[in-house]
């Protein structure tokens, strides 16, 4: 067994020892081959999957939401936290456009960011903004005041919650009415 061990070690050591002599002349060579080996194998196999996949933490994306709305998305136009922006245009676009996102350097001319203002600081004119908007659900976060005033209007109802997001419907853009 010792004997075995020890063949082992000096086959290691020698197998080294030629990778060293070859990466003195050509310094470097051997990390190529290497590396084109790994990209293969990553590419190919199931770690391509967990390498390459952008995974969202759902405790701070609407990941819940989006899958929601992906299988069936409500008609109308949307309303989104802007913060909820990036990662549903990510999920959902083309099918849905968002009403905004954290780029609001796009957004300075005309009244888009005003008009988030009013939405994000519950101004009293909130309701005439998603109105004049035509919208007809909203991404919101689950706890933002938004949700929660819109929600004791009477006007609009949770059709998907959880503990990050919610998608509320206007109730007269519910099917039947």
């Amino acid at each position: 067994h010792d004997g075995a061990v020890s063949r082992g070690w000096r086959a290691i050591r020698a197998g080294y020892r030629k990778f060293r002599a070859v990466d003195e002349h050509l310094p470097g060579v051997i990390i190529y081959p290497i590396a084109l080996v790994f990209l293969y194998v990553a590419a190919t196999s199931s770690w391509a999957d967990r390498l390459l996949t952008p995974r969202f933490d759902p405790s701070k994306f609407p990941v819940g939401a989006a899958d929601f709305v992906a299988k069936a998305p409500p008609g109308g136009h949307m309303y989104a936290f802007d913060g909820f922006g990036g990662y549903l245009i990510y999920r959902l676009y083309p099918r849905v456009k968002v009403f905004a996102d954290g780029r609001s350097d796009l957004y300075r001319q005309g009244t888009v960011l005003d008009d988030m203002g009013k939405l994000s600081t519950l101004k009293p004119s909130w309701a005439e903004v998603l109105d004049r908007h035509n919208v007809k659900w909203m991404v919101l976060r689950r706890h933002e005041p938004l949700a929660l005033i819109a929600e004791m209007s009477g006007k609009w109802t949770d059709s998907y919650i959880d503990q990050t997001a919610r998608v509320m419907i206007r109730k007269d853009a519910l099917p039947g009415k």
